[in-house]
């Protein structure tokens, strides 16, 4: 019963990479590839936003903005 969301990444962004360096600063996220049913799954990350506080959530999506941007570039 939480908010989710799709953040489609750059084409030079590995999903996998930014999954796992968020998983290292403590966010969670997942990989298109859990939730696909084609073969080729869209380059893109599920945020379940949960219940976190206002202040919580800012935080973490400015801290997946910051990695995709230096993961991608």
């Amino acid at each position: 019963s939480s908010y989710y969301g799709w953040l489609v990444l750059p084409e030079n962004a590995r999903s996998d990479h930014i999954a796992h360096e968020l998983a290292n600063q403590g966010i969670l996220v997942s990989t298109a590839e859990a939730f696909c049913v084609t073969t080729h799954p869209p380059n893109a990350l599920r945020l379940a936003l949960g219940t976190p506080t206002l202040t919580e959530l800012a935080d973490a999506l400015d801290r997946v903005r910051q990695v995709v941007l230096a993961t991608a570039w």
